[in-house]
C-alpha cells in the first residue's frame, strides 16, 4: 500500500511524489524521473532488451534498398532472397560473417531469454544485478559465438552451397528447422531452456554461476534453433527471414505449449516463398 500524505491545499499526494530533501510535491519531470527508476529497478534487464532493439535496428537498416534502387530489379535483403555470403578468403571474411551471426543473435534471441536474465538477476544482491545480468549474457552469447564460427567455417569450406544453390539452400535448411521441430532432441532442448539453477548471491561463485548458467542456457537454445539460425545465414539475414524466426522463436519459448504443426507449417511456407522470390 502507498503511503500519501496531505498537501496544504488539502489533496492528496503519494510519498513517492515528493521532493524528500524540499519537502515539497515533485514536478512532472521529477516524476517522470522517478517512474523510470521504479521501472528500471523492477526491470533490471532493460540494457540487455535495448542492446537487442539495437542490433534489430542495424540489420534491418542493412536491408533497406540503396538510394535510387527502389525501382530496379535486383536481390535485395529488403525482398528477402537469398544472398551470397562474402567470399572467406581471409581472415577479415570469416570475422565479418561471424559478427553477423552474433548481430542476429542478439536481436533474436536476447528477447526470448529475459526469464533466465531475471532469475540471474534477482537471484543476485541488488548492488550486482547487472553484472550478474552481463555475466549470464558472456556465457549465453559465448556458445552462440562458437556455433557461429562453425557455420561461418563450414560455408566458407564449401562456398557452392549458396553460391550455385543459393534458393534450394535456403529452402532445404528450413525444410531441416520443420523436420527438426518433430524431432526429441529438439523438444528436450526446448524444455531445458526453461530450466534455473541455484545461483550464489555474490562473490566470485556468484559470476561463475551466472556465466555457467549462460553457457548452458545458450547451449540448450542453439540445440533447439540452429536450423532457423542456419536459415537466416543462408537467406542473407534477409527481414523476411530475420522477423519470421523471431516470431516462431518468440512463440516457442512464451507459449504454454507450443503448436508444432503450426509452426512447421510457417517453416515449410518461407520455404516456398524464398524458392518463388529467388525465381521471380
Amino acid at each position: 500500500m502507498r503511503c500519501r500524505r496531505r498537501s496544504r491545499s488539502g489533496a492528496s499526494v503519494s510519498i513517492a511524489d515528493v521532493d524528500a530533501a524540499a519537502g515539497r510535491p515533485l514536478s512532472a519531470t521529477g516524476r517522470f524521473a522517478a517512474s523510470l527508476r521504479g521501472l528500471a529497478w523492477r526491470h533490471p534487464e532493460w540494457w540487455a532488451l535495448g542492446l537487442a532493439a539495437a542490433a534489430w535496428g542495424v540489420l534491418l537498416a542493412a536491408n533497406l534498398p540503396p538510394a535510387g534502387a527502389a525501382g530496379a530489379h535486383g536481390h535485395g535483403h529488403g525482398h528477402g532472397h537469398p544472398q551470397d555470403l562474402p567470399a572467406a578468403t581471409g581472415g577479415f571474411a570469416l570475422v565479418t560473417a561471424t559478427a553477423h551471426w552474433q548481430l542476429m543473435v542478439v536481436a533474436m534471441m536476447l528477447p526470448v531469454v529475459v526469464p533466465s536474465l531475471r532469475v540471474a538477476a534477482f537471484r543476485s544482491y541488488w548492488r550486482r544485478r547487472h553484472r550478474a545480468i552481463a555475466g549470464f549474457l558472456a556465457g549465453y552469447l559465448g556458445v552462440w559465438a562458437l556455433a557461429g564460427l562453425a557455420v561461418c567455417l563450414l560455408l566458407a569450406a564449401a562456398p557452392g552451397l549458396t553460391r550455385g544453390w543459393p534458393a534450394a539452400a535456403v529452402a532445404g535448411a528450413f525444410l531441416l528447422a520443420a523436420g527438426w521441430q518433430w524431432t526429441g532432441v529438439k523438444r528436450r532442448a526446448l524444455v531445458t531452456c526453461h530450466r534455473t539453477t541455484p545461483l550464489a548471491p555474490g562473490g566470485w561463485r556468484a559470476d561463475r554461476d551466472c556465466v555457467v548458467f549462460g553457457w548452458r542456457i545458450g547451449g540448450s537454445c542453439c540445440l533447439s534453433c540452429w536450423p532457423l539460425m542456419l536459415a537466416c545465414t543462408l537467406a542473407g539475414h534477409s527481414s523476411l527471414a530475420l522477423l519470421a524466426c523471431g516470431w516462431i522463436g518468440w512463440v516457442e519459448r512464451y507459449s504454454w505449449r507450443p503448436n508444432a504443426r503450426l509452426l512447421s507449417a510457417a517453416m515449410m511456407a518461407l520455404a516456398v516463398v524464398f524458392a518463388w522470390l529467388e525465381r521471380s
